[in-house]
């Protein structure tokens, strides 16, 4: 595959969910859907709303990109977009659970490595989607290790705009 495949499949569908979603949690909107998965094991920051819409969401975005590129079935297309939405928000969980047991409340980061925490925070989620995608459409590890690079640095520098222009309180 191309870079551009993985452009227009991959990465477009996942940031446009990431900032759709981001506006529904900014603005409050779909209240009745912000109930946590589990409060307990999770935190209040994972909610149905997050894996609906994200879900939701990615699947539509990725209906252009099919259709531009004619490279994947428009059904296909949207199935891989809904398992990207959904694969972002279930690969967040193990990190929530671990910092909960931790002790970290919801959206803070360990004290003792705030720096690893935030690698782990940026890194959890294209290793989820990367697993999907990998199983969706074939993919030669030297692909995986480039669309996980390519994430990461687009994860850190998107989360950076967003923070800095008062979009998402933490960084």
């Amino acid at each position: 595959m191309t870079l551009s495949f993985h452009i227009q499949h991959y990465f477009l569908p996942l940031i446009l969910a990431n900032i759709s979603h981001m506006m529904i949690v900014r603005y409050g909107w779909f209240k009745t859907l912000e109930v946590p998965l589990s409060r307990a094991l999770f935190g209040d920051h994972k909610t149905w709303r997050g894996i609906i819409f994200l879900s939701l969401f990615a699947s539509m975005f990725s209906l252009p990109a099919a259709y531009g590129s004619g490279a994947i079935p428009l059904n296909q297309a949207g199935l891989l977009g809904a398992g990207l939405g959904l694969s972002y928000a279930l690969a967040e969980l193990p990190n929530s659970f671990i910092k909960r047991k931790l002790g970290i409340a919801a959206g803070q980061r360990s004290q003792s490595f705030p720096k690893l925490q935030m690698l782990i925070d940026k890194s959890d989620s294209i290793i989820g989607t990367l697993i999907f995608y990998s199983l969706f459409i074939h993919l030669e590890w030297i692909e995986i290790a480039l669309v996980f690079s390519m994430g990461l640095g687009l994860h850190l520098s998107l989360s950076f705009l967003i923070w800095q222009i008062g979009l998402k309180k933490e960084f």
